[in-house]
């Protein structure tokens, strides 16, 4: 058994036996466990994961103050759900939202039910799960990139959470998962209180016990929270220089015909000032080219295939991924309680920090000098949206490699490499890298 808590978990063939293992370093000292993957999930209990908790709370509050909403505030018990919720993907090295009772770690099918497992009263719970995550902000920014999970997150009426992580086997790799689980505070204090007696409009159903509550009370729990965040929330915010150029997979898709996309531009209407809007116009320009972006989809109540987004919410979707380090200008137009409005805000992607190559696989040779870093950018294609089966054959070369996201891969060359690198993608697609000669 472990004697401390688990700060940090690393997998490989660390042992150099052919089989993935385990390492985990704990609270009293440093202790490794060789583990195949199939022993992995038959001693769950001996490694706690760590309490990932205090960084994800600040930097998903991050986020949400930089589109000008309130904090969410940290609530122990639907942590404890959240908790044990990853726990369960964890040891069973699967992903969703509902629970096998069969499986081990199961502690209620719905995130409903797993909260009033651990106590909480109020049964509507807004959980959001990232996976296959290195760390919690990974996670969080990942589901930032997911529209449906971002307007979670960014839930205008909202305003507790818990957050918990854990690790384990997801589609063959060694990860974290983490899950996020949301609720309203003041709806819940009235299904801790006194139920309703009274003869007017009452509502039943969402508390555990189911207690009747009074109808007044309840829509103004949930205005109360909603009116404290802005009229209008946007992502990406005016001015923010660190945003992802793509979208890749979402359960469920919002654009089940593409596998990759450009990051979507978002608004939402905050309902609790605003009753009726309507959106007359949302386009995006490259602002250095003033060139507009198109292919978009601008998804709505209307256009939404899977019929989630409110009459308050948009997104416009550029259908091919954005560029990296290129500032962006999105143009609004749109109407609140029949009156005319118009936004324009500037976003720009990330820098890699590195001199990017554009390779589409037709046997491009790229020149670099002993001791560079650099990336390599593989634009997505129907056919190919993604760089799988990553292969190299190197001659006189040393060559680290990081995979950035499905199309990006950023390389360093030893500082004693003199020969080439010949790479190979999924497709036939190939490329070389060269060092050049003094």
């Amino acid at each position: 058994m472990l004697t401390g808590r688990l700060l940090q978990v690393t997998c490989g063939d660390l042992n150099a036996d052919g089989q993935i293992d385990v390492a985990g370093v704990t609270e009293t000292g440093q202790v490794w466990y060789t583990l195949d993957r199939a022993n992995w999930q038959n001693i769950p209990g001996q490694l706690k994961p760590p309490e990932w908790s205090g960084q994800s709370y600040d930097y998903l509050n991050q986020l949400r103050a930089k589109a000008g909403m309130v904090p969410l505030q940290q609530d122990p018990l639907l942590e404890t759900a959240a908790r044990n919720h990853a726990y369960y993907c964890g040891i069973n090295g699967v992903t969703g939202h509902y629970e096998d009772e069969n499986l081990p770690g199961f502690t209620g099918y719905s995130p409903s039910d797993r909260a009033v497992y651990v106590g909480h009263s109020f049964r509507s719970i807004g959980e959001c799960i990232g996976s296959s995550n290195d760390d919690e902000k990974g996670a969080s920014d990942g589901l930032m990139a997911a529209i449906y999970h971002r307007f979670g997150l960014f839930d205008l009426d909202t305003d507790i959470i818990g957050i918990a992580g854990y690790p384990g086997w997801f589609d063959g790799y060694f990860r974290s998962i983490f899950v996020y689980d949301m609720s309203n505070s003041l709806i819940n204090a009235l299904c801790m209180g006194q139920p309703y007696e009274g003869e007017g409009q009452h509502i039943t159903g969402p508390c555990e016990p189911d207690i009747r509550i009074e109808a007044d009370e309840y829509w103004a729990a949930k205005d109360e929270v909603a009116a404290r965040n802005p009229e209008l929330v946007i992502w990406p915010v005016d001015g923010d220089e660190n945003v992802d150029p793509a979208f890749f997979e979402e359960n469920p898709d919002p654009l089940p015909d593409y596998a990759v996309s450009g990051n979507p531009v978002s608004v939402q209407f905050n309902p609790s000032h605003i009753q009726h809007v309507g959106v007359q116009r949302f386009r995006l320009f490259n602002d250095e080219t003033n060139a507009e972006i198109l292919p978009t989809r601008l998804l709505d109540k209307v256009t939404d295939p899977n019929g989630r987004f409110s009459a308050h919410e948009f997104a416009l979707f550029p259908l091919e991924r954005l560029a990296w380090n290129t500032r962006y200008r999105a143009e609004l137009a749109y109407s609140v309680e029949g009156t005319a409005q118009s936004k324009i805000w500037r976003f720009k992607t990330i820098d890699l920090g590195v001199p990017t190559y554009t390779v589409t696989g037709s046997g491009e040779v790229l020149t670099v000098a002993p001791g560079s870093k650099f990336a390599v950018y593989i634009p997505p294609t129907a056919e190919f949206p993604s760089w799988q089966q990553f292969h190299g054959t190197c001659h006189q070369m040393s060559l680290k490699s990081e995979g950035v996201d499905p199309n990006t891969i950023i390389f360093t060359v030893s500082t004693d490499s003199q020969g080439s690198c010949d790479l190979t993608l999924n497709g036939d697609r190939y490329f070389t890298i060269q060092v050049e000669n003094n």
